[in-house]
């Protein structure tokens, strides 16, 4: 469902005024409940919920998607179940918040008897087929978008060096336009030779070549990056989990200083 965008590719140089870029990006999440045993949110008069009518949702189900509506993360992944699609998508939020995604807003959350409707500025989402475990909430099909399970995939992480980078890929998911985002974990030493990186193409299982754009902290395209660990997003459209992702590392002047191929699973 909410689907932060990342803009398109810049040429692969490191000169100041390539580093300028804007991430424009969409929303995320609200506040909770008191469930017995499990993280709570803040009020709901704070959050935009309409009860609507009575809900046999379970106390963590609501206190997920309050916290959903008004971008709480950690309540999202305290009350979702460990290993789940919700737990992924929690997760996902989280990183894509570290890559420095801009908020436009919050969402009007109203539950419903088995589900809920999330209503944004610019999109109203419907969640159905509603799946919790005494763990926490498990998963949901949201129209437009289908089922969560089918949309993210969150293990195992993959990674690579690039340039004397390490580079982890962690959650891919599908939004409701079909493209496709990733998060990223990189490392860079303070001794490496490289000092920014590059996401430029991403090859489909079935072959097929897509153009990609990576961002951080509203930069995109050969984004600079400091000593020590960056959360970068990826963002390729119309695109499925589980291809190769090409990863371009240069110096500080624009001198590329390696390229590697990314498998990710799904």
């Amino acid at each position: 469902m909410n689907r932060p965008w990342l803009g398109e590719l810049g040429p692969p140089k490191l000169h100041a005024a390539l580093f300028v870029a804007t991430v424009a990006v969409v929303v995320a999440a609200c506040s909770g409940a008191q469930p017995p045993d499990i993280a709570s949110a803040p009020s709901s008069a704070a959050s935009g919920v309409d009860s609507g009518e009575a809900t046999d949702l379970s106390p963590a189900t609501v206190a997920y998607l309050k916290a959903w509506a008004a971008n709480d993360v950690p309540t999202m992944v305290a009350n979702s179940a460990p290993g789940s699609p919700a737990r992924g998508y929690a997760d996902y939020w989280g990183r894509v918040f570290d890559a420095g995604r801009q908020d436009t807003g919050s969402a009007q959350l109203t539950l419903g008897q088995r589900g809920a409707v999330l209503v944004y500025a610019d999109a109203t989402y419907r969640l159905t087929d509603v799946d919790t475990a005494r763990a926490g909430l498990v998963t949901w099909t949201s129209r437009p978008g289908g089922p969560l399970a089918d949309r993210i995939v969150a293990a195992p992480v993959a990674r690579a060096s690039v340039g004397g980078m390490a580079v982890t890929a962690h959650q891919q998911y599908v939004n409701t336009e079909q493209d496709l985002r990733v998060t990223l974990t990189v490392r860079r030493p303070a001794a490496g030779s490289a000092a920014a990186l590059a996401a430029p193409r991403y090859a489909m299982r079935g072959g097929d070549d897509a153009r990609a754009s990576l961002g951080a902290q509203g930069r995109t395209g050969v984004v600079p990056l400091p000593s020590g660990r960056s959360s970068l997003l990826v963002s390729v459209p119309r695109a499925t989990p589980g291809g190769r992702l090409t990863l371009v590392a240069y110096r500080s002047d624009g001198r590329r200083v390696g390229t590697v191929e990314l498998d990710l699973p799904g």
